[in-house]
């Protein structure tokens, strides 16, 4: 059954399609959208990741008016919009008020290489295969990726490079994906200090010297609260990391032995740092389908729309397919979108810049 547009809630995830019906095999969605408020037309509005394309220069996320049917190369029909409802409404709520803050206040570079590696990683596989294979890498390092960005979420998710330029950034599906990671298990995390320009939460590759060093700390910083498990899953999901620590974990602390080098002027923090074991004794022991549901519990940094909508249809107790978006709506003109995307980048610009000079 198809749902009206006037039927959408904050946290519905729209998939654009060409095909018949996505849920069928061998369909596939190359976007994804996360619903979130109104426009001042009052027109419902989605946020998601933009890359370049024929009819649109200007990449980033923004919130765009949100119509049952959108763009398709010439000579193809007009693409449908999935719908797929999260059954817990609060999760959904707190995940498209994230949306909307990151988009109003923080830039997020669309980034294409990310993209093409997830694109890559999805080819050829069944969605069965997909999400199987994503559940494992969830385990085996996605959630320190949720951790890490949740501790992020008071800033910038992507942190500008070292000479102030944009980070690495996002595409759609990992947007989508992190939005309700972050949701489900903030409060199980403390916020980095997102005024703090010096400040980066970071996972690297580290030495075994640096992993016993860095489990002294955090043991001396709980008094003793971290369990074991703990520290081993970090340090099994550490050797996994292909990027080095050249910084070699600032952490800046006076009281302690540990008084490691600075990479320039830039702080670099582990994710499980910002652990709140006051909340929660083990982070090991996260109840992941209750805090974001099953379908969530993929690797957000190389998931695809396809694979992200395959994984969600896989938990029917998290998430309900609601069909095929209808209704009828006016388009917003491609003026309109392009002036309103130039002004948006153009603020967000200044707010980078502000933030690296610490105001």
């Amino acid at each position: 059954m198809p749902i009206d547009i006037g039927q959408l809630r904050d946290g519905d995830l729209l998939f654009p399609y060409n095909g018949i019906d996505l849920a069928l095999p061998g369909e596939e969605s190359t976007h994804v959208v996360i619903m979130s408020g109104k426009d001042k037309g009052g027109h419902a509005t989605h946020i998601h990741q933009v890359g370049a394309s024929m009819t649109n220069k200007l990449t980033g996320t923004f919130a765009d008016r949100t119509v049952p049917n959108s763009f398709a190369p010439q000579g193809q029909p007009r693409r449908r919009k999935r719908v797929m409802r999260c059954k817990n409404e609060d999760l959904a709520a707190a995940a498209a008020e994230l949306a909307a803050r990151w988009n109003e206040y923080f830039q997020l570079e669309f980034a294409a290489n990310r993209r093409d590696a997830a694109a890559l990683f999805e080819g050829g596989k069944s969605r069965d295969e997909i999400v199987k294979q994503h559940r494992r890498m969830f385990q085996d390092g996605g959630r320190f990726r949720a951790l890490k960005y949740a501790a992020r979420r008071d800033g910038f998710l992507c942190y500008p490079n070292e000479e102030g330029e944009s980070g690495q950034g996002m595409f759609c599906s990992m947007f989508a994906v992190l939005c309700y990671q972050v949701a489900g298990i903030a409060d199980l995390v403390k916020p980095a200090d997102g005024r703090n320009p010096t400040l980066r939460v970071t996972d690297k590759k580290m030495s075994p010297k640096d992993l016993d060093q860095f489990q002294a700390f955090l043991q001396e910083q709980t008094d003793g609260q971290v369990p074991w498990i703990d520290f081993e899953m970090f340090k099994m999901y550490s050797a996994g990391l292909k990027e080095t620590n050249p910084s070699k974990l600032p952490m800046n602390i006076p009281d302690t032995k540990y008084n490691p080098r600075k990479l320039k002027s830039n702080e670099y923090v582990p994710s499980l740092m910002f652990f709140d074991y006051s909340q929660m004794p083990s982070f090991e022991h996260i109840p992941w389908p209750a805090r974001i549901t099953k379908g969530m519990m993929v690797d957000s940094k190389i998931i695809m729309p396809t694979g992200l909508f395959a994984s969600l249809k896989a938990d029917p107790d998290g998430w309900s397919d609601m069909g095929d978006l209808v209704g009828e709506v006016e388009p917003e003109s491609q003026a309109s979108v392009h002036d309103r995307r130039t002004a948006k980048l153009q603020h967000q610009q200044g707010v980078r810049r502000d933030w690296r000079q610490g105001r």
